[in-house]
C-alpha cells in the first residue's frame, strides 16, 4: 500500500506507459481506418466505363476537362484557331444530338463571343452545369472528395486530444508528486503529432485514383473511341 501511494494515480510510470501506449495505437489505428474510408472510391472502377471528360476532369480538374472538349471540337472541325495568337473561333456549326453537355456548352459560348483563348474558355465554364454535373459524379462514384468529406477528414485530429490531454494531466500530476515524466511527456508528443500532421487531404481526389486513369489510359490505347 505504501508503494502504491507513491505512484502517480497508484498507477507506476512504466505501467502507465504502456498503457498510453496502447491507446495511442489503438487511436492511430482508428483514425487511419476512418480517413481510409472517407477517402476511399467507394465502389471498384476499372476507369473504361468513364468517359473522356469525367476522365479528364479526375486527372485535371476544370482546365482539363474544357480542353478536351475544345479539343474534341477542334477534330471534328467545329472549331478552329483564329487569326489571333492561341484563340480559337466557330468554322462549322455543331451537331447537337449527339454533342456531350461540356461540348454544347463550349459551343454555345464560342458562338457568342466568336473568338475566344482556351484560359477564357476555362473561366467562362467553370461554374457551368456540365462541369458541376461531371463534378457531381465523380464525388457520387467517390472518385473525387467533396467538400464536406475533406472537412470530416480535417476535423479527425481532434480525436486525438482527450489523448493528449491525458498525457498533460498525467505529465503536471507527475512533477507535483517528483516523479519522472520524461518518458510521459514523449509519449505523448509522439502519439498525438502523426495524426495532427495528417488532419487534411492534400488534395481533392483520394490518393487511389492514379491506377484507375492508368487503366483508362491503357484500355483507351488499345481500343481508341471512334471519332
Amino acid at each position: 500500500m505504501v508503494a502504491a501511494g507513491l505512484d502517480t494515480w497508484g498507477i507506476s510510470g512504466p505501467s502507465f506507459l504502456k498503457l498510453y501506449g496502447t491507446l495511442s495505437v489503438l487511436v492511430g489505428v482508428l483514425l487511419w481506418w476512418i480517413r481510409r474510408r472517407l477517402l476511399s472510391p467507394g465502389r471498384r472502377t476499372t476507369g473504361g466505363e468513364l468517359d473522356e471528360y469525367q476522365l479528364a476532369y479526375l486527372n485535371g480538374g476544370v482546365g482539363l476537362a474544357v480542353t478536351a472538349a475544345a479539343a474534341r471540337l477542334c477534330a471534328d472541325g467545329v472549331l478552329a484557331p483564329a487569326a489571333t495568337r492561341h484563340t480559337l473561333e466557330v468554322r462549322r456549326h455543331l451537331p447537337e444530338v449527339h454533342a456531350a453537355p461540356i461540348e454544347r456548352e463550349l459551343y454555345g459560348m464560342m458562338r457568342d463571343h466568336r473568338v475566344a483563348s482556351p484560359n477564357e474558355l476555362q473561366q467562362e465554364l467553370r461554374g457551368s452545369a456540365a462541369l458541376v454535373e461531371l463534378r457531381r459524379q465523380l464525388i457520387d462514384a467517390r472518385l473525387l472528395v467533396s467538400g464536406d468529406t475533406a472537412q470530416r477528414v480535417g476535423r479527425l485530429w481532434l480525436a486525438t486530444v482527450p489523448l493528449l490531454a491525458l498525457g498533460v494531466v498525467r505529465v503536471v500530476a507527475g512533477t507535483h508528486n517528483h516523479k519522472p515524466v520524461a518518458f510521459s511527456t514523449l509519449s505523448g508528443s509522439l502519439s498525438t503529432s502523426p495524426a495532427a500532421a495528417r488532419r487534411a487531404p492534400r488534395g481533392r481526389r483520394p490518393s487511389r485514383h492514379g491506377p484507375i486513369l492508368a487503366r483508362a489510359r491503357r484500355q483507351r490505347i488499345r481500343s481508341p473511341p471512334a471519332g
